[in-house]
């Protein structure tokens, strides 16, 4: 690193602590804080998807649910984009998107949630998707998941991502995890009978507003479900489980939180791998 690209470093590590204020306090106006938040987003593990407009995301600020199958540059299939403001803390959140065994929850149609391993910032997780279509067959995958503990120090713990990317070894842990019986929502002839989906790409972005009292929640979600689904179908359908997972996340969190995460659940981990303390209302 030249002495040019430190000296730039330090700039923006001053300018930002400038705009967003030293010790956690930021900006009352949300817009603001995209703004000043934006230059960190080159740090951002997942890249390569439509990014959002700015009319999206001042149709966010202002309350609504934002939902779009967008044209995935050098890709043959679409991306679902989601975003919406909610009046949670990221931790409420972030507790949820990254609690793989409990998704069946509050994640749309999703029966099935086994974390493989956990190697630092990583999980391997396996997922089973009940497609609410006739003659449809049920879709399942393996996925490796992780966090961006970078992005989340340097911003002050105001940006938190999580993102995950199809695990090609796929075949074979599904069959470990069945001999070893730690598949258990679903029967083995399920599993047999479900197909394995073709492409698994996206992830989370959480933007602390408020001064950590709400947060803007961006989902990215790049998929190929394979099998003989028509792709006008699939996109429909698409889009209608990202509305109803940002409209159901935010319910279930406000109704659930305490009594999920606060009676001896298993450690929920930061981005950066700290342990994350549960937040008392």
């Amino acid at each position: 690193m030249t002495m040019k690209a430190n000296v730039e470093g330090l700039l923006r590590g001053i300018f930002l602590l400038l705009l967003l204020g030293h010790g956690g306090i930021a900006f009352a106006d949300p817009w603001e804080t995209l703004e000043a938040l934006e230059p960190l987003r080159e740090e951002r593990l997942l890249s390569g998807f439509p990014p959002f407009t700015q009319a999206e995301y001042r149709r966010a600020l202002a309350g609504e649910t934002v939902v779009t199958i967008s044209e995935t540059p050098g890709r043959p299939f679409r991306t679902a984009r989601g975003m919406k403001r909610m009046a949670l803390p990221p931790q409420v959140l972030w507790s949820m998107i990254t609690d793989r065994p409990h998704f069946p929850a509050f994640m749309p149609h999703i029966v099935e949630g086994v974390v493989i391993r956990r190697i630092g910032l990583t999980v391997q997780a396996y997922h089973y998707l009940d497609i609410p279509l006739p003659f449809v067959a049920d879709r399942h995958w393996v996925v490796k998941a992780t966090t961006n503990g970078r992005l989340y120090t340097d911003s002050g713990h105001r940006l938190w991502e999580a993102v995950w990317r199809r695990d090609p070894t796929a075949p074979q842990l599904i069959e470990k995890l069945l001999e070893e019986g730690r598949i258990t929502r679903v029967s083995p002839k399920q599993v047999a009978k479900a197909v394995l989906t073709a492409e698994n790409e996206g992830g989370w972005l959480l933007v602390a507003l408020e001064g950590g009292k709400e947060t803007l929640v961006e989902y990215i979600s790049y998929s190929d479900p394979g099998g003989d689904i028509p792709q006008s179908l699939a996109q429909m359908t698409a889009k209608k489980s990202v509305r109803k997972l940002l409209d159901g996340l935010e319910a279930w969190g406000r109704k659930n939180y305490a009594a999920h995460y606060g009676n001896g659940h298993d450690p929920v981990y930061a981005p950066d791998g700290t342990i994350l303390p549960f937040l008392k209302e």
